[in-house]
């Protein structure tokens, strides 16, 4: 069975803002991830707390199966 390449799915950028939370457009812009696999969110927490006291703007990613609640408060 030959397997050919084909183009993946391009869809426009999702509209959210990007600063919230008080970060500014000069910020340094960090996206944090453990993969869609990790179960770590105390390892989670403790990337997202060390940050908070860090002059840039985040995003963070956790998984579809992992609740944000678990790591309340968010800095």
């Amino acid at each position: 069975m030959a397997l050919r390449p084909v183009p993946l799915p391009v869809e426009p950028a999702p509209d959210f803002p990007v600063r919230a939370g008080g970060g500014t457009d000069e910020a340094p812009l960090i996206y944090v991830t453990l993969g869609t696999f990790s179960n770590n969110l105390d390892l989670f927490g403790r990337i997202v707390d060390a940050l908070a006291g860090e002059p840039v703007s985040a995003i963070a990613t956790i998984g579809a199966d992992k609740d944000r609640a678990d790591l309340e408060p968010i800095p």
